[in-house]
């Protein structure tokens, strides 16, 4: 595992960071309403690659020049001295459904397309999801290999596989606290090598 994924670990799994800037999630309770939990977990990535020296972008879509793709990824770190991305992030539900399975599929796709689109040679992938409780889990091996094989998008164009990027995935695992509200009990890391 290299520098940046050691980093980006750490920092997710230490709570000070999530407790003094995100209390909605560790102290005071989110209400699962609308995508009130995504928003926040986007922002909670966004924000933490401001804190960890990047220029950090949410809801970043690919270049221009393909933008017609419909691909955004929930945060975007640029590194500010070589003016390029690093890490993608995406922030997902997921409880357990086949068709959450397949979200997940969809989402480490969308990671690959978006470091080719921005012509990253290799760049740190993170696939996050959350769960209220704990579901039957994804194939976390089967996510990898889609980084590492590649894909067909839409029956026409391949998308080239990736050994140079680090798929990082992690579990936000949520417990109740009240009767309508929710608390980050643990950050998983969801280690697949």
């Amino acid at each position: 595992m290299n520098e940046l994924s050691q980093k980006i670990l750490g920092s997710v799994q230490q709570e000070l960071f999530s407790e003094d800037s995100f209390p909605f999630l560790t102290q005071w309770g989110v209400k699962d309403e609308d995508v009130l939990i995504h928003s926040l977990g986007v922002s909670f990535w966004t924000v933490l690659g401001y804190q960890l020296g990047f220029t950090s972008i949410c809801e970043c879509p690919v270049p221009p020049s393909t933008a017609n793709l419909g691909i955004r990824s929930d945060a975007v770190w640029f590194s500010k001295q070589e003016k390029t991305p690093l890490v993608f992030v995406e922030f997902e539900r997921y409880q357990g459904s086949c068709s959450d399975k397949v979200k997940l599929e969809k989402k480490v796709q969308n990671l690959l397309m978006a470091k080719t689109f921005w012509e990253v040679p290799a760049a740190c992938l993170v696939l996050a999801y959350w769960s209220i409780g704990l579901p039957s889990l994804p194939n976390h091996r089967q996510l990898e290999n889609l980084l590492w094989n590649g894909f067909q998008r839409d029956r026409k164009q391949e998308v080239k596989g990736c050994y140079k990027s680090k798929l990082i995935i992690l579990h936000f695992l949520l417990r109740k606290e009240t009767e309508s509200r929710y608390i980050l009990d643990e950050v998983i890391h969801r280690k697949v090598s």
